[in-house]
């Protein structure tokens, strides 16, 4: 019976370090590698990268579908070894409080479905008058919205939020982070203090 256990106890813990090691993926490609690799992934799947001279060489823009909506992508890499570590996934911006507070939670009730319970959420709008007068979409140009969902995985996070977006709109933007390249990244910060 003894020797059961400690098996099994061997068995779950090396599939628990197994999963540390392992990158978070973005449509199922790990969030890792140089930039350019992580790019032509996403261009074999349909992605369009964009040029922009504005984004810094450490960053790269692409256009394409996201569970069938079309969607603007931003993928960053580490400026010391470039290695990818975070994608945003930024859905087309509206004015329309009602259809942008729906489209969040059915994200949210999606990730929720293939991740479990998010390990924290708040749906706040922290304008009394803005919620009482349904000026939603005025108490997110102002940054009084808090729509946060967050995913802590053993291989990183993914959150899930209402952010503002021109003047008087906003959006759903999905971040993925790497927990592994994360964790380079600050060494690398760390390293140059």
């Amino acid at each position: 019976m003894k020797k059961l256990l400690f098996t099994l106890v061997m068995v779950f813990s090396a599939i628990f370090v197994q999963a540390q090691n392992e990158h978070l993926k973005f449509k199922g490609i790990p969030i890792a590698g140089d930039l350019n690799t992580f790019v032509g992934e996403l261009k074999k799947q349909g992605f369009t990268h964009l040029e922009d001279e504005e984004l810094s060489p450490n960053t790269a823009a692409l256009e394409g579908t996201f569970t069938g909506r079309n969607v603007h992508i931003l993928v960053g890499a580490n400026s010391n070894n470039k290695d990818v570590w975070k994608v945003l996934v930024i859905f087309d911006d509206t004015k329309d409080w009602e259809n942008l507070s729906e489209e969040y939670f059915s994200y949210k009730d999606l990730f929720t479905t293939k991740y479990g319970k998010p390990s924290f959420d708040i749906e706040k709008i922290e304008d009394d008058y803005a919620a009482k007068y349904k000026m939603e979409m005025y108490a997110l140009s102002q940054n009084k919205v808090n729509y946060n969902t967050i995913f802590e995985l053993v291989n990183g996070y993914i959150r899930i939020a209402i952010e503002p977006y021109g003047i008087v709109g906003g959006c759903i933007v999905i971040h993925y982070e790497d927990k592994i390249n994360s964790n380079k990244r600050t060494q690398n910060k760390l390293d140059d203090i």
